[in-house]
């Protein structure tokens, strides 16, 4: 089946609106928009070398501006035009030096390929090398958390489990149990990755915090449309979907305001392939006796959306 994809070239200057670090790029692979926090400035040699690595860019004052250049990718699909990928050619800070560019390819105004691609023809190539980063919000995230004993419900009271829709993701508990649960839509993403990193960030640590066991999920689940509980505002523990433990060790304790990572790359291959039905993943607690919680921000959070949930992909040839 033939199809198109057009390939629009722009120019723009932006203006900063606070002090932040612009990350220009992913493991150095990339050029991107996205922003962070400016670094802590007292950190040790190895924080320095791990906010290097993993956020590559300048630090920008407020009120600094930058021209951009590159190219935006747009498909056609059954439901309408779709955003297909985004390349910055160049990035330049007013009165810096210009940021490292990735590789330019010649983009038209439409690329068009009909049918099987033969080798005289021009190929729609993708604009973005190195991984994918998918970092969806409220309005197409899937992620909560539930517990065993506390409704957190006004129509309901305690005993009957429950939990919230916010913008925290809990794994814990004081006697009882804090699982959160994750999915995300993996539509058009690559079919075969090298790697999958699923990233969360660790905003808050209780009671030295907890390892923790991931689950597969293993059925449908989506506590808006379907529960026993007496709202639909929360997933209540006894509508919790069943899993099967995925990793045979733990995972080990996150560390307070950082990253933490989770390498799915073996599932995230099986769900692509189709060996499993992709409903998402579960965290558990291995402790839960003293307090213990670790909490992340959910694809709820509003204060930087920036640290919600992601899973950065690159892709297999």
């Amino acid at each position: 089946m033939g199809f198109k994809i057009y390939v629009l070239e722009f120019d723009a200057e932006i203006e900063f609106t606070e002090e932040c670090k612009w990350v220009t790029g992913l493991f150095g692979q990339q050029l991107s928009f996205r922003t962070t926090k400016p670094p802590v400035q007292d950190s040790g040699a190895l924080a320095q070398f791990m906010e290097a690595s993993m956020n590559p860019g300048d630090v920008v004052k407020k009120g600094q501006r930058a021209q951009l250049s590159g190219t935006i990718r747009f498909a056609k699909e059954e439901r309408g035009w779709a955003v297909d990928g985004l390349e910055l050619s160049r990035a330049k800070l007013m009165g810096g030096s210009d940021a490292p560019a990735p590789q330019k390819r010649n983009a038209s105004e439409q690329r068009t390929t009909e049918g099987p691609t033969k080798a005289n023809e021009t190929r729609a190539l993708p604009l973005i090398p190195g991984p994918v980063v998918v970092q969806p919000g409220p309005a197409d995230g899937k992620d909560i958390w539930t517990t065993s004993w506390n409704s957190y419900a006004p129509c309901a009271g305690a005993g009957t489990g429950g939990g919230a829709d916010d913008e925290r993701l809990r794994v814990g508990g004081w006697g009882d149990w804090y699982y959160s649960l994750l999915e995300f839509d993996l539509t058009g993403l690559p079919t075969n990755a090298t790697s999958a990193v699923l990233y969360l960030y660790c905003f808050n640590l209780s009671g030295g915090g907890t390892p923790m066991y991931l689950d597969r999920i293993i059925e449908a689940w989506d506590w808006r449309v379907q529960g026993t509980g007496c709202d639909r505002q929360r997933l209540w523990w006894a509508d919790k979907p069943s899993t099967s433990q995925w990793l045979a060790g733990q995972l080990a304790t996150p560390a307070l305001g950082r990253w933490y990572g989770v390498d799915i790359t073996e599932l995230y291959n099986a769900w692509r392939k189709g060996t499993y039905q992709n409903y998402g993943l579960q965290f558990r607690p291995v402790l839960n006796s003293d307090n213990n919680f670790d909490e992340f921000y959910s694809a709820d959070y509003m204060g930087e959306p920036a640290l919600r949930p992601k899973l950065v992909i690159t892709s297999g040839k």
